[in-house]
């Protein structure tokens, strides 16, 4: 939010207020047909997307509206199904630069400790475009493949999670001005066990069975 409001044309907090209320009404309208439908449809224990389940025409729930509905206003009210996949693109748009900013400026500080290259400073615009575009390539080439949830929430947590809650904060540590000895033998050993996890955790994970 602080950096949709920063690229406001006036910045002020009426206007940021609006942006923030008009976020919510649209993700609140996209997720109020999403999952009450999704709901009526299946049930709870779903295992593939509710919008699969809404389409399906051997699940009973379309045959029920289909039924009392009859073709023409059974088939109108199925066209939902199109208006809550285009909700979920537009949520899904708005949610990925929420996640790709901090995610790039992160590996842009990674990068710029290990390497202390001044090309970090004098390119700025060029450094984060060419993130951003690795980045968007890598999600769009694993989003062609059949991932399964429970597999990225656990990748994300020996990655992600590891690097944000150990390894990070202990590389800052490390590199800071003030340090007492104790804590900075510490800190070094939290980075080098996180990396160690962090390595032997994805290697388990992408070679279980």
């Amino acid at each position: 939010m602080v950096k949709v409001f920063s690229l406001l044309k006036n910045p002020t907090k009426i206007n940021g207020a609006k942006v923030g209320t008009y976020a919510i009404v649209i993700v609140s309208i996209a997720y109020f047909f999403v999952a009450n439908g999704g709901y009526i449809a299946g049930g709870n224990g779903q295992n593939s997307s509710i919008l699969d389940v809404l389409s399906n025409t051997e699940k009973p729930f379309h045959k029920i509206i289909m039924t009392n509905f009859g073709d023409t206003w059974g088939g109108t009210y199925f066209h939902l199904i199109t208006i809550s996949k285009l909700a979920m693109v537009i949520v899904l748009l708005g949610a990925y630069p929420l996640q790709l900013h901090p995610t790039r400026d992160s590996i842009i500080t990674f990068l710029s400790i290990i390497f202390k290259n001044n090309i970090f400073r004098n390119n700025p615009r060029v450094v984060e475009v060419l993130i951003t575009s690795i980045m968007t390539i890598t999600v769009f080439i694993e989003s062609l493949y059949k991932i399964k949830y429970i597999f990225v929430m656990k990748l994300i947590a020996s990655t992600a999670s590891c690097y944000i809650m150990f390894t990070l904060p202990s590389i800052a540590y490390i590199y800071s001005q003030n340090k007492v000895k104790l804590f900075d033998y510490t800190s070094k050993g939290i980075l080098i066990g996180s990396i160690l996890f962090s390595i032997c955790s994805t290697y388990l994970l992408l070679h279980e069975k």
